[in-house]
């Protein structure tokens, strides 16, 4: 899924970059390098993937902090890390769509805005998540602290020596 995606920038590249390398004399050159009319149809395009990349990005914070819950809670998280490969791929090829329109028409293509409750947390969840993020870290320190001690206190030599 990688390579796709990385292919499918590398196209976008060249193609951002192909009025550059048109010789000016090769009949369709301006034509290409110039901006494009913008169609009604265009434009419904351009304001439907933006939508979908907003939808998508906010599926991904969703997401993120499912596997985030399910791995404090100990739980496995392998299907919502694939999930998670799968909105990225998605969203990685609206946002390329978006950024070949943007620049074939001229369109202005706004960042995507990140709302703070996006998330579909209690913002007092959220204020205790902050009060006691500190003692959470510290009692993981400690944890670490702890499972270290213990993995050097086991004496391996007996299972080495076989």
């Amino acid at each position: 899924m990688m390579k796709r995606t990385s292919t499918l920038l590398a196209l976008a590249a060249l193609l951002l970059a192909a009025p550059a390398l048109l010789p000016a004399g090769v009949p369709g050159a301006a034509a290409f390098a110039s901006a494009q009319e913008i169609t009604p149809e265009v434009r419904a395009d351009f304001a439907r993937l933006t939508r979908e990349r907003s939808q998508a990005h906010a599926q991904l914070r969703k997401l993120d902090r499912q596997a985030a819950d399910r791995v404090r809670d100990g739980r496995d998280a392998t299907e919502v890390y694939a999930e998670q490969i799968n909105t990225q791929d998605k969203l990685d090829l609206i946002q390329l769509r978006l950024e070949l329109l943007a620049t074939r028409y001229g369109l202005p293509l706004q960042p995507v805005e990140a709302p703070e409750a996006s998330d579909g947390r209690d913002p007092v969840e959220k204020a205790t998540d902050r009060v006691f993020s500190r003692g959470e870290a510290r009692a993981r320190d400690q944890l670490r602290r702890d499972v270290e001690d213990f993995l050097r206190s086991i004496d391996f030599s007996d299972f080495l020596a076989e």
